[in-house]
């Protein structure tokens, strides 16, 4: 069974907040609205940034995942801190407030999510959270084939690329990559007049 995917789960960005600029005040408020399923089901966030004391305030109303028990108010305060830029400013990060097999993360993250199976936000290691991409095969059951497809067209481009194949008696780097690629291809490369075709 594969793991659930990132993109599955709900997220709170500090990115999101610098972009509405509510890292420039030391205290704001505010809410996100996420819409969900083919019934359009809203849910929403509220969130109390206070950068005096270093935390933001997350409250929302949550229930299991496909489960009819009541609903349940959370209210909680994540961590938030620092680390200095080249140019004098701060970059802001939450600090992952899970306890996760009985240990503190604390891991200092960019993005905190909050899984269908789980009531409180945490970053994607605590919630064991994985890519979409990593989960399926990009070209599915030929991807071998797809590959030697992919390393065929980059042999073509540096073919083409390929002004001078040597300098000094001595073949270039991009040319050493061109042969290297086409012998994975299973072409043979004569080195002396450059010339690519199979054996």
């Amino acid at each position: 069974m594969s793991k659930l995917i990132k993109e599955d789960c709900k997220n709170f960005s500090i990115y999101n907040l610098r972009s509405w600029k509510a890292l420039d005040n030391n205290y704001y408020g505010g809410s996100i609205i996420w819409t969900s399923g083919y019934d359009e089901k809203k849910d929403d966030i509220r969130y109390i940034l206070n950068k005096d004391e270093g935390y933001i305030e997350l409250n929302y109303r949550i229930r299991r995942h496909n489960s009819d028990e009541e609903w349940k108010k959370i209210s909680y305060k994540v961590p938030l801190t620092t680390t200095s830029c080249h140019y004098g400013k701060k970059r802001y990060w939450f600090i992952c407030p899970l306890y996760s097999n009985g240990r503190y993360c604390g891991r200092r993250v960019a993005k905190l999510y909050l899984s269908p199976y789980c009531d409180y936000f945490a970053c994607r290691h605590c919630l064991n959270l994985s890519y979409d991409v990593r989960n399926k095969n990009r070209r599915g059951r030929f991807g071998y084939i797809g590959r030697f497809f992919d390393l065929e067209e980059q042999v073509v481009k540096l073919e083409e690329q390929i002004k001078i194949k040597f300098r000094a008696g001595r073949p270039t780097k991009k040319y050493l990559r061109l042969l290297n690629k086409a012998r994975r291809l299973g072409y043979s490369a004569d080195i002396v007049n450059g010339t690519l075709g199979k054996p």
